[in-house]
């Protein structure tokens, strides 16, 4: 009786917990329907033309020497599939820049089917994004935009769109869903000409080449994201698919629908992440901050006191974790905007005072400088020193490594044959008497190496 009575409550539990799931299922259901229908009405279907030159398939050395022999290069129409969403109901659609680029003609198409001719007003290319504007006879729907920076990992979101051009057979859009998987991630910039793909969304709802420039919405229907790339062996979503935040968006859209004009923030350092080596050199509590490699001579940082080994901590009142929030938090600070940049020194936090300026300023390419280009390992007669495992020597005019003792501390660090040797803790190093004069006792315990490729930290065990 007892073993009867514990099977009919479990199977009333199974009952109980069966229909919870299906209230939930169907919560989300409804959810994804509303957002759904919030949302479709605002995202367009893109259509750009590009008239590019195509030359004859021959060395280009020959061609240079002799083209009327090969024949002159002739234009193609090349035709580019892509998304926007409507973000003023006056006819304002906010897109990626390499959806139109440098586009002759622009479509749109509406989920009513109806199609206008599209002009580029606006043109952030760093952060690929760009507004059109098309003149339509009536209001259109515009979307609502949410707050990207309240994004959190694990929230369903859709990505909506009109992968492979399917909305110019269809003009419904195209819906999937799916979860952030991740938030503040980068892209390389060698990956993509140029652009600056940090801070991104992460999501595995299905983002397909054509869903570029449409929204990444919340259950709420609000846009948080525009989709901007995939990574893919096969070029078809495989679940990692990245969406630019709203947020960061909100700057070339002002720029369109205030007539403001669109520029960067600049304060002239280059930097590295803090890694768990350089945390521990400098006793952070946590692999945070910025590290400053390099400072433009006259460049804001320099004026207001910044230093080649500063670590910067915060800025204008908000944490610096790493990289990305540095280049984020400095891009979008007006011009000419006094801020709190928090310093760690050998002595202490400081605070300092940094008026940002545009970006360009001034500005000095530090990556060319005496001291950043890689050199030959061919030895001088000065002869050479061997530091934690690295070998060292005078050539062109800098120390250069020479050699990297294997199983070594210097190997463990990431030294490597090659590097250019400029500051050993806090010493200049500009030639190879510069090491030989370092007293023993500061090379026995953790060392920090500055190097043409950034700094690294040689632990003494």
């Amino acid at each position: 009786m007892k073993r009867l009575g514990l099977l009919l409550g479990i199977f009333f539990l199974s009952l109980v917990a069966a229909d919870a799931f299906c209230a939930v299922i169907n919560s989300l259901q409804d959810a994804t329907i509303s957002a759904a229908e919030r949302i479709k009405d605002s995202v367009v279907a893109i259509s750009s033309v590009q008239v590019v030159q195509v030359y004859p398939d021959v060395d280009s050395m020959f061609y240079s020497l002799f083209p009327e022999l090969f024949g002159y290069p002739s234009q193609m129409k090349r035709i580019g599939v892509g998304s926007g969403v409507i973000i003023d109901s006056d006819g304002y659609i906010l897109t990626n820049e390499h959806v139109v680029g440098p586009a002759s003609d622009i479509m749109v198409r509406l989920t009513d089917g109806n199609e206008y001719r599209a002009r580029v007003v606006a043109v952030d290319y760093k952060a690929d994004l760009a507004v059109l504007k098309v003149d339509a006879p009536q209001p259109l729907k515009a979307a609502e935009l949410g707050d990207s920076d309240k994004v959190k990992i694990g929230q369903w979101v859709m990505a909506v769109g009109n992968p492979f051009g399917i909305a110019f057979q269809s003009a419904e859009p195209s819906l999937s869903v799916g979860i952030v998987s991740a938030v503040h991630r980068s892209l390389p910039e060698a990956m993509w000409r140029g652009r600056n793909y940090v801070d991104l969304i992460q999501t595995d709802a299905a983002i397909n080449p054509g869903n570029s420039g449409g929204p990444l919405v919340d259950m709420d229907g609000r846009v948080i994201g525009i989709n901007v790339a995939i990574v893919s062996p096969s070029g078809g979503s495989v679940g990692l698919g990245f969406a630019i935040p709203i947020n960061a968006a909100r700057r070339v859209i002002d720029s369109a629908l205030n007539g403001k004009p669109l520029a960067y923030g600049w304060i002239g350092v280059s930097g590295q992440d803090v890694s768990p080596r350089l945390q521990k050199y400098f006793g952070l509590d946590a692999p945070k901050g910025v590290l400053v490699v390099a400072v433009v001579p006259g460049g804001p940082a320099d004026r207001a006191g910044i230093k080649e080994g500063d670590i910067i901590l915060s800025f204008d009142g908000r944490p610096v974790r790493d990289i990305q929030d540095l280049v984020k938090y400095v891009s979008e600070t007006p011009i000419g905007k006094e801020v709190v940049v928090g310093i760690l020194r050998p002595s202490g936090q400081v605070d300092v005072y940094v008026k940002v300026a545009k970006h360009g300023e001034g500005f000095v390419d530090i990556r060319g400088s005496k001291g950043y280009k890689q050199v030959n390992t061919h030895k001088t007669s000065s002869g050479t020193v061997e530091v934690k495992g690295m070998v060292l020597a005078e050539s062109g005019g800098r120390v250069v490594v020479v050699d990297v003792k294997p199983d070594s501390l210097a190997e463990f660090a990431g030294i490597q044959k090659g590097d250019v040797i400029l500051r050993i803790n806090d010493r200049r190093v500009e030639s190879i008497e510069d090491v030989r004069a370092i007293p023993k006792d500061e090379l026995e315990g953790n060392v920090l190496i500055k190097t043409n490729r950034g700094f690294f930290v040689i632990l003494s065990r």
